[in-house]
């Protein structure tokens, strides 16, 4: 994937390197507007390799090249943000919607930025204004719902998530987020739906399996919760958390050399993992003293 990744911006590259070629062979010279977006479409294409640094180098080239550039803007805002540099995400957003205060996913790109700086008013007033821009934007929708299940406002978050849903049938977070807000409430059947319905859409979609073991867990399904943290390391070996849970589940059941492998298996992939340092002990603590119990 990485190799066909490479071969886009090279091919991107090529492209526009014909292009100051005529059909004569004769040079010829490339717009400002046209080199803009030239370099717009390479770092889109670094953008989407996750190579944030050399992305954010080519938006500014375009932006250098055509000053109103409001694409070039929200990409260069994408990669700050990428980057966990909220505040130069947030300024390029303001900037972009200078130019152009009618694109709705400029608003919902700056009210993601204020979510995760936590100014959740200033993240709702920016998702509400994408939807009054275009109804049939799913994504601000389940932003807005985030937020509102943040707040424990879960009528008003399951609302928002469903109009997403309404636009974007297989919109697989959408699913899963509801099926949180059930399972955080207790209803564990619409949980259970919701989870297995994500699921029916993708069948590699680790949250949902989790999601699923959390919620057998809670319903004390032991079995079953073990089960699916099973089928989540089959499609993700290093998914730490599901070797986490088994370990617990383990200890519960007192298969203490079971747990204590599990959690080195967490401290394996996260070396760093207090819970796993403590629950190791813990594992250990517990066989001494079942161990002299027995004598």
């Amino acid at each position: 994937m990485r190799h066909l990744k490479l071969f886009k911006t090279y091919f991107i590259l090529f492209i526009y390197g014909m292009l100051l070629i005529g059909c004569s062979g004769t040079p010829k010279r490339l717009t400002s507007s046209t080199l803009a977006q030239h370099h717009n479409d390479i770092g889109v294409s670094y953008l989407e390799q996750n190579r944030y640094d050399e992305a954010i180098k080519e938006f500014e080239i375009a932006i250098e090249l055509q000053k109103n550039f409001v694409q070039a803007y929200n990409n260069l805002g994408l990669s700050y943000l990428k980057k966990g540099w909220l505040d130069r995400a947030l300024n390029t957003f303001i900037l972009a919607i200078k130019i152009n205060p009618s694109w709705a996913e400029l608003y919902n790109n700056r009210g993601i930025v204020y979510f995760h700086k936590n100014m959740d008013e200033k993240a709702i007033h920016d998702f509400k204004k994408a939807i009054s821009l275009n109804s049939n934007y799913p994504e601000a929708y389940y932003n807005l719902g985030m937020i509102y299940s943040k707040r424990e406002l879960n009528e008003q978050a399951i609302e928002m998530l469903m109009k997403a849903i309404e636009i974007n049938c297989n919109y697989l977070q959408a699913h899963n987020a509801i099926g949180l807000i059930y399972l955080k409430n207790g209803l564990y059947e619409k949980a259970e739906m919701r989870f297995k319905v994500a699921l029916e859409i993708e069948p590699q979609y680790e949250m949902a399996y989790f999601n699923l073991g959390l919620l057998y867990e809670a319903q004390q399904k032991d079995t079953e919760a073990l089960e699916e943290y099973k089928k989540l390391l089959q499609i993700n070996p290093n998914h730490s958390q599901a070797y986490y849970q088994i370990g617990k589940l383990c200890l519960k059941h007192k298969l203490y050399d079971e747990a204590i492998s599990k959690f080195e298996a967490v401290l394996r992939i996260e070396p760093k993992n207090s819970d796993a340092y403590q629950q190791i002990e813990l594992a250990k603590r517990e066989k001494t003293l079942s161990i002299e119990r027995q004598r």
